[in-house]
């Protein structure tokens, strides 16, 4: 495939100091309401998830392990072919993109890959940072894990097939900083970029409560992924939402929101070990990722590594989440851009401007 126009990924904001919780007022552009709507809407489409879910002796497996034939052929076919779900998707297609066709969007259904993944999402309008105040307004609306399928559908000239979504789906990850120094990430598995590396934790972020859905996701995350809670993490002042990322080299544009993570101080001895050890007992979610990666905090080991063993379009493939042999165990753009971030952070400007000339380009680390 074609290699992508440098920058891959880039830096929108970095927050010095870093934000902490009570520094984010968030604004949902459609109201709480549209919270409390959408998720009546998703109750029925879990009812019939269940259902088919029993029916096929799946329950009680965790879906992210099942072939893929299995999650998108046989349950996938059986959830979408339900008139229950049918008229549910068209619902939450009428109440969450007005401005689409919702029968005539609806009656392609196959675009909606894994019909069992029913998450409710937060999706960006768009943010503006008072550098003044340290304060950060989050705009968005109440979206949904199937307008995350649709808005990456492009036609044969790479086009958006359904422009009028009119919002950039948005992510949280934590750079976790352990208490003997080392950042952790891992090697994902599941079906979209199976084997490469991402940060972990990470994950689309939610509506939750409407308070605050960066805290409130990034919080979810470290419980699920790697059994971690915040009173755990938020000990230093070098701790929170440290920057603002941006990945467009992937099929979909997306935004993170990066957050660090430190147990320097933690009462408890969460060194990499232990974090280790932590996964692999009590992680909830821990099917995500074969095993935990991790490097020293280091900069110029970091560097070396994006630079060494980064994502090679050259030998990708289309779609890109369909990971090609060739870069099994290479870092993901995405996750490249968010730890520079965390450097970035620490060590803004000067140190950015030389790490981006050593990646010759790729990753746009001044804003």
């Amino acid at each position: 495939m074609e290699t992508p126009k440098h920058p891959w990924s880039r830096i929108n904001h970095i927050f010095n100091p870093l934000i902490k919780e009570e520094d984010i007022t968030t604004i949902f552009e459609t109201g709480l309401k549209s919270v409390r709507k959408t998720n009546g809407i998703i109750q029925d489409i879990q009812d019939v998830i269940d259902q088919k879910i029993d029916r096929l002796g799946l329950t009680g497996q965790k879906l992210l392990t099942l072939p893929k034939e299995v999650r998108e052929g046989e349950l996938g076919s059986a959830i979408k072919s339900d008139s229950a779900w049918q008229k549910a998707y068209q619902e939450l297609l009428a109440h969450l993109a007005p401005n689409l066709d919702a029968g005539e969007v609806a009656s392609h259904s196959e675009h909606i890959l894994r019909p069992d993944w029913n998450s409710p999402q937060f999706g960006l309008v768009g943010y503006e940072f008072d550098k003044e105040n340290n304060h950060l307004d989050l705009r968005g609306k109440v979206s949904h894990a199937y307008l995350s399928f649709l808005s990456s559908v492009r036609d044969e000239n790479g086009n958006q097939v359904y422009p009028d979504l009119k919002l950039d789906s948005m992510s949280v990850v934590g750079i976790l900083v352990t208490k003997d120094n080392y950042l952790i990430s891992g090697l994902r598995a599941g079906h979209n970029f199976a084997d490469t590396i991402m940060n972990i934790p990470a994950g689309s972020v939610e509506p939750h409560s409407g308070q605050n859905p960066l805290y409130e996701s990034i919080d979810a995350e470290f419980i699920e992924e790697l059994a971690l809670s915040r009173d755990e993490w938020k000990t230093t002042v070098n701790s929170g939402l440290v920057a603002m990322t941006e990945d467009h080299a992937s099929e979909q544009k997306r935004t993170y929101a990066v957050f660090r993570a430190e147990t320097i101080m933690s009462k408890k001895d969460l060194t990499l070990n232990e974090i280790i050890k932590r996964w692999k007992e009590s992680a909830e979610d821990k099917g995500e990722h074969r095993r935990l990666e991790f490097y020293p905090n280091n900069p110029k080991y970091v560097l070396e590594k994006i630079k060494h063993n980064g994502f090679d379009y050259a030998n990708a493939q289309l779609p890109l989440s369909n990971t090609s042999p060739e870069n099994h165990g290479t870092i993901l753009p995405q996750c490249a851009i968010n730890m520079l971030a965390h450097f970035a952070q620490q060590s803004f400007p000067e140190g950015a401007r030389n790490a981006e000339e050593y990646l010759e380009g790729r990753y746009k680390l001044i804003e």
